[in-house]
């Protein structure tokens, strides 16, 4: 691995955590309206 390289990982890693987040706080509301 190139040190180059490190952003573009950390970059993919906070991408995806977003869309993690994301979708919890979309199932939360759904939950939330469902109730």
């Amino acid at each position: 691995m190139r040190n180059e390289d490190i952003p573009i990982l950390n970059n993919r890693l906070q991408v995806i955590q977003n869309k993690l987040c994301f979708e919890r706080a979309e199932d939360y509301d759904l939950n939330v309206n469902l109730m």
